[in-house]
């Protein structure tokens, strides 16, 4: 169960992680290409960090979210690739 104030959100298998956050589910792989160039599935377990642009692979997975998408990881590398 969350903490309150804690917002949760809920990523398919085969959608992006659209905000950084920690895995509140048991385990869930992720495709970790678009990050950090690893082709191999990254597995996650609960209270792991998961950040945006990264690929559920199996099932529906809850992340608790820890920050805003301009203060995500791939939003600053976004500001790093236009600059």
């Amino acid at each position: 169960m969350r903490a309150p104030g804690v917002i949760g959100i809920l990523v398919k298998a085969g959608e992006k992680a659209a905000l950084d956050g920690k895995l509140a589910t048991e385990k869930a792989p992720f495709k970790t290409a678009a990050l950090t160039g690893e082709s191999k599935p990254d597995t996650k377990y609960a209270g792991d960090t998961v950040f945006a642009g990264m690929i559920n692979l199996e099932t529906v997975d809850e992340i608790e979210v820890s920050s805003a998408f301009v203060d995500s990881k791939l939003s600053k590398i976004l500001e790093v690739v236009q600059d």
